[in-house]
């Protein structure tokens, strides 16, 4: 219990078994999580989902120009 208040989850399939890994977790229809203040149920959707894109740089301005405040 001490190591879920520390912000883990101890995730296991409906039958109460343990899920050790992803690949296990996204071929089961739902899977149960249980955080520090209770349960939850939820279904797995994906293994690898990509990172997400990152945001482009802003253009540099040009040397010497101001920006306006008005």
């Amino acid at each position: 219990q001490a190591t879920l208040k520390r912000g883990y989850a101890i995730i296991r399939d409906t039958s109460g078994q343990l899920v050790r890994s992803s690949l296990q977790a996204v071929a089961l229809p739902a899977i149960r999580v249980t955080f520090a203040d209770g349960d939850v149920t939820a279904a797995p959707i994906d293994g690898d989902t990509p990172p997400p894109a990152p945001k482009p740089k802003p253009a540099p301005r040009k040397k010497g120009e101001q920006g306006n405040l008005f």
